[in-house]
């Protein structure tokens, strides 16, 4: 039952993702970015099915793999373009120090709104 589960969250993700990317792709606002909105439908069906998310991550832990190359390529283009970037670095830099800070603080928050122990809300 588990591996079919797994084998099922997999297909799920990838349903998910292509029917998120041809929403946004007809209605493209920020809202419905596949970034945003994939994992929020993912995690309702798993709330809704009662599945945990090591279960769900047996199966979609291929797609976690085949991050791994594609993050690799990406330095490909980040040589090509070293000169642009150092060009841009100080935007570059702040941008990443204003993105931290205001990832931190919503997850602190939603932390504390949603009740979390003091202890996973630190980490």
């Amino acid at each position: 039952m588990v591996t079919l589960i797994s084998t099922a969250s997999l297909f799920s993700t990838v349903a998910v993702y292509s029917a998120v990317r041809r929403l946004y792709q007809r209605i493209p606002r920020f809202l419905f970015t596949p970034i945003l909105i994939c994992p929020l439908i993912l995690l309702a069906l798993l709330a809704v099915s009662r599945v945990s998310y090591d279960v769900y991550d047996r199966g979609a832990d291929v797609l976690t793999f085949l991050l791994k190359p594609a993050t690799v390529a990406f330095a490909i283009p980040i040589y090509k373009h070293y000169d642009m970037l150092k060009k841009h670095a100080l935007e570059i830099v702040g941008s990443v120090i204003i993105g931290s800070a205001a990832g931190i603080s919503t997850s602190m928050l939603m932390g504390r709104l949603l009740g979390m122990s003091p202890e996973v809300i630190g980490s």
